[in-house]
């Protein structure tokens, strides 16, 4: 018996090792490199990564909305900043016009 027919069941078996202890870069990486024939062979693995890459993004796009709201609040708080620093020199500059009219 060739070792061909049990490479894919052998390879796949070893990735979803990976996948499961958390190696997903590598597993996804080592399966990226199977030969396509392998590929298709181990549907389980397309689902799992599958699954890991939409969870990975919709975690992403979560992570990204928060980093919007938090540039908003910033975005604000240096607006607000910027009219007291506004309003703080024109009483200063009001100020050292009556100064000088003295």
């Amino acid at each position: 018996m060739s070792s061909e027919g049990t490479e894919a069941p052998d390879q796949a078996s070893s990735l979803i090792g990976l996948f499961e202890t958390g190696f997903l870069g590598l597993a996804l990486d080592l399966f990226l490199e199977l030969p396509d024939k392998h590929k298709r062979s181990t549907p389980a693995l397309v689902v799992c990564f599958e699954k890991t890459l939409e969870d990975e993004l919709a975690a992403m796009q979560k992570k990204l909305k928060g980093t919007e709201d938090e540039l908003d609040k910033y975005s604000e708080a240096l607006k607000d900043a910027q009219e007291k620093l506004e309003v703080a020199e024109k009483k200063a500059a009001d100020v050292c016009i009556r100064g000088e009219g003295s």
